[in-house]
């Protein structure tokens, strides 16, 4: 397969359009689960409310729930420091609070 080549102001432009377009989504660096003081993985319940709000696999969601144990989304102190180290700055602590009500 022949290597396609473009010229830096191309791909300049495609990433910056490719940036635009992702602002605001999780870029799965794990920030936000490593200053958790409760410990509690931050990125598995975005992905948890992702499964349900933007998948529609609320059965997926609740088994991958169920196994880490209930009592995880409920230790949420709403603290915010999982938002504050997002790079993105998506309101996890309502996305947590919304795993927790919808998944409990």
């Amino acid at each position: 397969m022949p290597t396609l080549r473009l010229p830096r102001a191309e791909l300049d432009r495609i990433e910056e359009k490719v940036l635009a377009e992702t602002r605001g989504s999780c870029r799965h660096c794990g920030a936000c689960t490593r200053v958790c003081p409760q410990g509690i993985n931050v990125a598995d319940m975005l992905r948890y409310h992702a499964y349900v709000h933007n998948y529609g696999e609320r059965d997926v969601a609740s088994a991958a729930y169920e196994k880490l144990g209930k009592e995880r989304a409920h230790l949420c102190m709403q603290c915010g420091a999982c938002q504050a180290a997002c790079p993105e700055s998506i309101g996890l602590p309502g996305v947590i609070s919304s795993v927790r009500i919808e998944l409990a």
